[in-house]
């Protein structure tokens, strides 16, 4: 496994990986693994309190604040606080 940590700022990532290997980003509040091909962007505010995951391509599973979920194509994750994980459409990509 390989990890990548950002505490601030934005960072596009494409991952080429195979069934054994996976890549993790971390933030300040939340981890997003990739275990699949995929195209994501990650952006962590200045302060650290809030990350917005826009997976591209690809598949991942976005952990934080005591929740996880997966994030498909076109999907888009938000952590603003530290408990309220959620999960949207990112049809304007």
């Amino acid at each position: 496994m390989a990890q990548i940590r950002i505490t601030e700022g934005t960072i596009d990532v494409r991952v080429r990986v195979s069934r054994m290997t996976i890549l993790e980003i971390d933030t300040p509040n939340l981890a997003f693994s990739f275990f699949v091909p995929a195209i994501t962007k990650l952006t962590s505010t200045n302060a650290g309190d809030t990350t917005v995951v826009v997976v591209r391509d690809g598949e991942g599973e976005v952990t934080g604040g005591g929740s996880g979920l997966y994030c498909h194509p076109r999907e888009m994750a938000l952590l603003p606080e530290p408990t309220n994980l959620t999960r949207h459409s990112a049809l304007s990509l």
